[in-house]
């Protein structure tokens, strides 16, 4: 597994996520994935960056950090979407007086206009044309109601999802820590019959018409979804297989990490996020969220655009050239080329993010992306490479090869360089709940060249239990 980069975060944003890390002894990749994605929550529909000329990336971004039970993953979601969380209830609120006012005043408009309608249906001939004019007056001018704003959702229909990003300002994210969407999206409401249009066009930006006769007609001209998932590793080993999931790029948009969890070693010592440190970082959420979108010439909403330093672009182009090199036969990428072939854009994504919580208290798009926030981008980036190059294993492992490495794990963390078949049985038994489970994971990891299955050395009475002798040259490594 690859380590969490100490600085790849920095100013508020890496001292939350630190502090949150120690206090629930979480992996940082956890707290980190849920900083991203409300960062870009704050800062998609506000901000495009455009690493070069002609070419822009909205700052939405799909975060997945994926952990067992027990992590306390519920925890550290809730500290790190508070300051959302607290924004969408005081905004609620301050609307909360205009809305009822706009409720009365609708209300009353709408029983004139049915009111009238009787009358123009009895009016005499010369009453008629009055009647009629301020029936058409009102029709022309109904009084809209404005919606409290709402900017995080979790278990939501691909319908409805599209519903609430249409009524606030074209964005949302869906920030939980279980993996039920991925779910929603393969089919659950709609007869197994993967729904990924929204999905998809959400996280490019595209525009989205959807037309029905059983609902409403929405239509977005650049919408913009954030996704902060952390479902079960058990989750991910799946999702390849579903309809469209890979074929379509749905999962090729997505930000891996798949930490090791602390469980089992945590001292269970309460070490509470310190007062400073959430001001410093609530501020720094909340400012981002009062930024207005610009308004361009027409007087139409228009997000700002980030651009780059000299230096900050030297960089991103070159990291864009490697990539392009890692995705021929044979390399790095050579398996996964419609998740790396994001992967740039995801990196200019991110240091537009990181960019904007740096300046959260000027105006960011005054300033230009530099050289450092580049490469604090560019060092997450390596981290979810690696990842992601884990998790699309994990995606593509049968149950045996899944047990097997079960085994071999057990193996490693006992340094065990001989060991019987009893012992491991005694062990994983959580696992293998019968010792026959054992036989395919390890004549798996014999034909592998793992280990050796070796003359059994017990004597006397007794069953006699299988003995296996790990390769040698693996356990060199072990020093």
């Amino acid at each position: 597994m690859p380590e969490f980069p100490s600085d790849a975060f920095s100013g508020s944003i890496g001292d939350m996520v630190d502090a949150v890390a120690k206090a629930t002894e979480t992996p940082a990749e956890l707290a980190g994935s849920f900083a991203l994605a409300i960062l870009s929550t704050a800062c998609q529909k506000r901000f495009i960056v455009q690493p070069e000329q002609g070419y822009t990336e909205p700052l939405s971004l799909w975060m997945v950090s994926a952990l067992p039970p027990g992590n306390r993953k519920t925890s550290v979601q809730q500290k790190i979407v508070a300051p959302m969380a607290d924004w969408e209830r005081e905004q609620s609120k301050v609307l909360d007086e205009e809305i009822k006012q706009a409720k009365s005043k609708k209300a009353t408009q709408e029983a004139r206009i049915s009111e009238l309608r009787k009358k123009a249906a009895r009016a005499k001939s010369e009453d008629y044309p009055a009647i009629q004019a301020e029936l058409e007056d009102l029709e022309a001018s109904p009084i809209s109601v404005p919606t409290s704003p709402r900017i995080v959702a979790q278990d939501v229909t691909p319908e409805h999802l599209g519903e609430m990003m249409a009524e606030n300002d074209e964005r949302m994210a869906i920030i939980s820590d279980e993996g039920g969407i991925f779910e929603t999206i393969g089919g659950r409401y709609s007869g197994g019959i993967p729904n990924l249009d929204l999905f998809l066009q959400s996280h490019s930006g595209s525009f989205v018409r959807v037309d029905r006769r059983s609902r409403s007609a929405i239509h977005m001209e650049a919408p913009a979804l954030t996704m902060g998932l952390s479902p079960q590793p058990e989750v991910l080993r799946g999702l390849s297989a579903k309809d469209g999931f890979r074929g379509r790029g749905l999962l090729a948009r997505f930000l891996f990490s798949v930490p090791k969890s602390n469980i089992g070693f945590r001292s269970l010592r309460q070490q509470p996020v310190p007062e400073s440190v959430k001001e410093a970082y609530h501020t720094t959420i909340r400012n981002l969220l009062d930024i207005r979108p610009g308004i361009d010439d027409s007087g139409q909403q228009q997000p700002y655009t980030l651009n780059l330093s000299n230096s900050a672009y030297s960089d991103w182009k070159a990291f864009q050239k490697q990539t392009e090199i890692q995705m021929q036969p044979n390399q790095r990428f050579q398996h996964v080329q419609d998740w790396a072939s994001k992967l740039p854009g995801a990196v200019a994504r991110i240091a537009g993010v990181l960019h904007c919580a740096e300046h959260s208290g000027s105006e960011p798009w005054k300033k230009l992306i530099s050289q450092q926030t580049m490469r604090q981008a560019l060092v997450l980036a390596e981290m979810f490479a690696q990842y992601a190059l884990i998790v699309f294993d994990l995606m593509g492992m049968d149950d045996d090869i899944s047990a097997a490495r079960k085994v071999w794990s057990w193996i490693e963390s006992n340094k065990a360089q001989e060991f019987t078949k009893r012992e491991c049985y005694r062990d994983l038994r959580g696992i293998f709940p019968k010792v026959a489970q054992l036989a395919q994971p390890l004549t798996l990891l014999f034909e592998r060249g793992y280990i050796l299955r070796v003359e059994d050395k017990q004597s006397g009475p007794g069953r006699k239990s299988e003995v296996y002798q790990v390769n040698p040259n693996l356990v060199e490594g072990w020093s």
